[in-house]
């Protein structure tokens, strides 16, 4: 699901380029640098993977051993 909205990012990031005009590029280019300097976010965001992750796990270990009671 991540990757969908990273792609779904990507591809407004490049309409906004495409339909701006060369003069505010620099600003748009500046603000995408700077989402990307944010280590913060990123951090926030692996750790948000890790536990989605970890809850996945846990529903299917505990779909498995529902499924052996039934």
């Amino acid at each position: 699901m991540l990757f969908h909205s990273q792609d779904e990012y990507d591809s407004y990031m490049s309409y906004l380029l495409d339909t701006q005009k060369p003069s505010q590029h620099k600003v748009l280019y500046h603000h995408i640098d700077s989402l990307s300097e944010n280590p913060s976010s990123s951090d926030k965001l692996k750790d948000e993977e890790k536990r989605v992750e970890t809850l996945e796990k846990e529903a299917r270990h505990l779909l498995e051993e529902n499924a052996r009671y039934m």
